[in-house]
């Protein structure tokens, strides 16, 4: 799957249901290229597009059961390829930096979450 449609995809998993017009602005492209992507993602099954409740001129589009999958997939593709980067190029010591680094940022991240930001 090309980088932008992965992207696209991973965006929509986390906050559908979105306009084309709003995924193209959190992901920083034209509309047009958005709406390229999303004609792609659902001739693949991916996602899926609804009508808005709210406003029938607009209309939604949500992951599907397959691009969910597809989503879990990539995330385990590339969490593997950070293992591998990091067992073959790092010394034991910048691993460890790299464990204490995430250790950091798990703290920072906790308490974001604990003050609801």
């Amino acid at each position: 799957m090309p980088n932008q449609q992965a992207m696209a995809l991973r965006r929509l998993e986390r906050c559908s249901p979105m306009t084309a017009s709003g995924l193209a602005a959190a992901e920083q492209i034209t509309p047009q290229s958005m709406a390229v992507t999303l004609a792609a993602l659902h001739d693949q099954g991916f996602v899926d597009r609804v009508p808005d409740p709210h406003d029938r001129r607009q209309i939604l589009w949500s992951v599907t059961t397959r691009g969910r999958e597809a989503v879990v997939e990539d995330r385990a593709r590339r969490a593997r390829w950070l293992v591998t980067a990091i067992d073959e190029e790092l010394t034991d010591e910048e691993t460890a930096r790299l464990r204490d680094a995430a250790r950091l940022l798990n703290r920072i991240m906790d308490r974001s979450e604990a003050d609801g930001s």
